[in-house]
């Protein structure tokens, strides 16, 4: 019984059902050899395999509500979208998505932004000033719903599931608005449309940090990634395919590197009241929690123990690009995404099934920034995921090489590209 607690303890799901089953069987042998009354045997499997069936349960309730490959069995008309004017287009379900694009080149290449929430206020500089690049390509960026110029705030599904739902009719109502898979769907929408409006049969993706990881999770997401998409460049993509990851998650890095520092009360704080949300808080409300992760962020930079790492002005550097660069991380659309990831998961195999599907090759390209907070080997761990093919590590920049080092930058896109 012990061994099954401590199996339990150690999130090992399967081991602890197994464990709990021996429990009840080793509590039925002991009653009809006579070792033990009944009662008490019976009260040991009873407890075995309902601790087991409570285990299970909870792991699968925590898992979040994206599944891999569920756009697949879509209708088509779910990624019917309306040109409303010039930079918006209106989703299925009426959210409107801000959009505006660079170049007049016959190629397309659509850009999917990181944060998650916090879209770019124009085209990356670099890319925007190289004549070549324009000449042969157009850039399509957007804010992803929830962010930025689109649709944001609470929608009808969360406002009534606030006044007369519980707590699991608020975490479906903001995953259906605002998750991983409706997010994924936006993204396939728009890839349709700019094929079909443009006479293409393949786009260019480029995807930043959680837009990385967004553009990785869509390839799961078409029959053929090969025959939809001419290539992929994933920019530091965030380090959640695996949930949990061993305590190589952002937000454990910044917790150990501010524990022996005078942010480390603030810093409990801010993440009780981050992650205790009830999602009865208003957007504003919503959007102030998010925000109040920045300052952590670059507090990290200034306490980490390397002081040679980051300079005060490769700090200050940073904070300025992402002042100018991008607006701030709004409320609801960065908590459903990452409630639909939920607090277990795994999407590697999924992934790897569907790279190995493929009915050609797809060009992948991986770059990792040199003094980023996340490790190389966790940006490396998405290459056999996603078969990449290229990996590459840029110097003397972060986390947003399009802002901290743009003509570095746009020179990488010109190698990909052209």
């Amino acid at each position: 019984f012990l061994y099954f607690i401590a199996l339990a303890m150690l999130r090992q799901v399967k081991e602890a059902l197994g464990a709990g089953a021996l429990v009840a069987g080793l509590s039925a042998f002991a009653w009809h050899s006579g070792r033990v009354s009944t009662p008490i045997a019976c009260a040991v499997a009873g407890v075995g395999v309902l601790a087991a069936a409570l285990r299970v349960g909870f792991v699968k309730m925590m898992a979040g509500t994206h599944v891999p490959g569920s756009l697949l069995s879509l209708d088509a008309r779910k990624f019917a979208l309306t040109e409303v004017d010039e930079n918006t287009w209106r989703m299925d379900d009426g959210v409107d998505i801000h959009h505006f694009s660079v170049g007049n080149g016959p190629e397309h290449v659509l850009v999917l932004h990181g944060g998650p929430g916090a879209p770019p206020k124009a085209a990356w500089p670099g890319m925007r000033d190289d004549a070549e690049l324009q000449g042969r390509f157009t850039f399509h960026f957007y804010h992803q719903r929830g962010s930025g110029l689109s649709t944001c705030g609470i929608r009808p599904a969360l406002a009534q599931a606030q006044k007369s739902g519980g707590f699991v009719d608020r975490i479906k109502a903001v995953c259906t608005d605002y998750g991983l898979t409706r997010h994924l769907q936006d993204a396939e929408a728009i890839r349709r449309h700019l094929c079909e409006r443009h006479g293409v049969k393949k786009i260019h993706v480029i995807g930043h940090s959680f837009g990385g990881f967004l553009s990785s999770l869509w390839t799961a997401e078409v029959r053929d990634a090969a025959a939809v998409f001419a290539s992929m460049l994933l920019i530091a993509p965030a380090d959640c395919l695996v949930i949990p990851n061993g305590g190589h998650d952002l937000i454990s890095v910044m917790e150990r590197t501010l524990a022996p520092t005078e942010h480390n009360a603030h810093f409990q704080a801010f993440k009780k009241k981050l992650f205790g949300a009830q999602l009865t808080e208003t957007e504003d409300e919503m959007a102030a929690l998010n925000r109040g992760f920045a300052p952590f962020y670059m507090a990290t930079l200034e306490c980490w123990p390397d002081r040679d790492r980051y300079s005060c002005a490769f700090i200050q550097n940073v904070g300025e690009a992402l002042k100018t660069g991008a607006y701030e991380a709004s409320g609801y659309g960065v908590t459903g995404m990452y409630f639909s990831m939920g607090m277990y998961h795994d999407y590697t195999p999924a992934l790897r099934r569907a790279a190995a599907a493929r009915s050609s090759s797809l060009p992948i390209t991986l770059v990792h920034c040199e003094k980023d907070l996340q490790s190389e080997a966790r940006t490396r761990q998405y290459v056999p995921a996603l078969m990449a093919d290229k990996f590459v590590v840029l110097p003397d920049v972060l986390h947003f090489p399009q802002f901290e080092a743009p003509d570095q930058f746009a020179q990488k896109v010109r190698d990909w590209l052209l």
